[in-house]
């Protein structure tokens, strides 16, 4: 009885220690205008170093995303000049080499346009 008691006890003082410093942090938040993600930083700033690493990773992706926006006309002009280019070979490999090059010859280029389009309405907002 005496042990079950004292878990009680404890359980409550637990809760109200729970409590206590969850309206801690929403007073903090209220004068500071902080957001919650800010607060937490502040409460244990050794996780700072990892969250600017992460942000510098997100900021990494989006400057590749613009870059790749800004030169996505280089790379399908290329690719159509690619496909539009004879493909070369000696008369003696030509029989061996008929079948690989085949699919090349039956790309077009409207579907390759039409994959382009799917391609950036998949990356555009």
């Amino acid at each position: 009885m005496h042990l079950n008691s004292k878990l009680r006890f404890s359980l409550r003082r637990l809760y109200g220690l729970i409590i206590e410093n969850t309206n801690l942090q929403h007073q903090i938040h209220e004068c500071h205008n902080m957001s919650s993600l800010e607060a937490y930083l502040c409460q244990h700033p050794h996780l700072l170093s990892h969250y600017m690493i992460e942000s510098e990773n997100e900021q990494q992706k989006l400057n590749f995303f613009l870059f790749w926006n800004e030169h996505e006309n280089v790379f399908w002009k290329w690719m159509e000049s690619v496909l539009d280019q004879p493909i070369l070979t000696d008369e003696n490999e030509e029989d061996d080499n008929e079948d690989k090059y085949e699919p090349l010859r039956s790309i077009d280029c409207k579907r390759l346009e039409a994959e382009k389009e799917k391609v950036h309405s998949a990356i555009s907002p």
